[in-house]
């Protein structure tokens, strides 16, 4: 009698209580670290949105560092493109301010003019033209967006065109995919994920409304002293998709 006791006590689990106890388990499991897995994912999902807002904002703090300084806002360049290789345009040395390649609303074109400058000790000076050595030479900032990225292109005047005493200006660019001769350098890239970039321009930093004939008629752009920029970014896809839009309004010093 007591031995047929022992071997009952040592009966081991059967089949459903093992199906029963992994199954509590595993309700345990999903209360315990569900909230735990939803807090990595915001946590996951917040971080790469600050990323983006700080690369987005970033990118047009770069571009305000030199349009502080231009003298001029343009609707063509002044100093021709002759690398060649103006996307959607590869035999024109003009860039269209209204967009690129065709006229768009979405992605436009920033052209400004500034001194061409060098550093000599701790003090940056403009560089002037041989032989009178009194004409300041002029660099041309080109921003534009391609494949989703936006890039900076400086132009600068061909052949030797040089200040006095020989001193060179800023380095002719061309987009990183294109070899030329006439190529000195790769375009900047400011950022990647462009979904949108606007420019807006108005007369000076009181304007409440911009230029009204500013897409129309691009000689007024001359008269422009202050620039609204407007970058949307996005990374993800589908239903991770995430837009990021920055807004900065930019005053010429040499207005």
């Amino acid at each position: 009698m007591r031995r047929m006791s022992i071997n009952q006590g040592m009966r081991g689990a059967t089949i459903a209580e093992l199906i029963i106890v992994v199954t509590v388990l595993g309700t345990l499991v999903g209360i315990i670290f569900g909230p735990f897995n939803d807090l990595y994912t915001d946590n996951s999902r917040g971080l790469r949105t600050i990323i983006q807002t700080s690369d987005t904002r970033g990118a047009l703090r770069l571009i305000e560092r030199e349009v502080v300084l231009g003298t001029e806002f343009l609707d063509v360049n002044a100093i021709d493109d002759i690398s060649g290789n103006i996307p959607g345009k590869p035999t024109s040395r003009k860039w269209d301010w209204r967009g690129n390649p065709t006229p768009s609303t979405t992605n436009r074109v920033l052209i400004v003019e500034s001194y061409a400058s060098r550093m000599v000790g701790d003090v940056r000076t403009i560089i002037t033209a041989s032989p009178a050595c009194t004409t300041p030479l002029m660099t041309t900032y080109v921003y534009f967006v391609d494949n989703g990225n936006l890039y900076r292109r400086i132009l600068k005047n061909s052949g030797s065109y040089t200040g006095c005493g020989g001193a060179a200006e800023q380095k002719r660019l061309c987009l990183p995919t294109f070899s030329s001769a006439s190529c000195e350098g790769k375009d900047a890239l400011i950022v990647s994920g462009v979904k949108s970039f606007t420019v807006n321009y108005y007369l000076n930093s009181m304007a409440a409304e911009p230029i009204t004939d500013q897409w129309t008629n691009g000689s007024v752009l001359a008269n422009a002293k202050t620039v609204v920029l407007t970058l949307t970014t996005t990374t993800g896809t589908g239903t991770n998709a995430r837009d990021s839009t920055s807004v900065m309004r930019i005053t010429r010093l040499n207005a």
